[in-house]
């Protein structure tokens, strides 16, 4: 599959700008700078669009480029490139926040990891809701950590201590 050309995302803008210049036709040079290409890509690009050369000049009539541009616009290679790009930026948004996540260091020594039956200091359960205090976001993860070992380590103690804290009936 060849590669989508760089300026194809950027065709909204370019068809903007194209649209408040007065002038009837776009020479090479305007191409380059509304595209953001090479002069080589500009000159393929005027050929491809009806560009034609008066002199050494290379022009293409402003109103057929414009029509040109917005049918590739309205195409299905522009949506389908523009749902690509959405989809990989919020891959590296996601990407982006779990390197934050995964950078968090949670201290908790093993002692605290060995002896976590229950509930760990400073969290209590009440019906319908729990309560963790802490005086940072290290402790809050910490606490919340001791919780999930607590868990994991003894369920049914850990049940035991909640359904002790609210008074209901076993989790199942």
């Amino acid at each position: 599959m060849p590669a989508k050309p760089q300026w194809l995302l950027r065709l909204p803008q370019i068809i903007e700008a194209l649209e408040s210049i007065v002038a009837p036709v776009v020479d090479r040079d305007s191409v380059e700078q509304l595209f953001g290409i090479s002069r080589r890509r500009a000159i393929q690009l005027l050929h491809r669009f009806g560009g034609y050369q008066a002199g050494k000049t290379f022009l293409v009539e402003r109103q057929g480029l414009l029509a040109q541009l917005e049918a590739i616009r309205d195409g299905q290679a522009f949506s389908q490139e523009a749902k690509r790009r959405r989809r990989v930026l919020h891959e590296l948004d996601e990407i982006s926040r779990l390197q934050k996540a995964r950078a968090v260091k949670i201290k908790v020594s093993r002692e605290e990891i060995a002896k976590a039956r229950g509930l760990p200091e400073g969290v209590r359960v009440e019906p319908g809701r729990m309560v963790v205090e802490f005086e940072g976001m290290d402790q809050l993860l910490s606490r919340l950590f001791q919780v999930s070992q607590s868990a994991v380590r003894d369920f049914p103690a850990f049940e035991k201590s909640v359904r002790g804290a609210v008074g209901g009936p076993t989790l199942e």
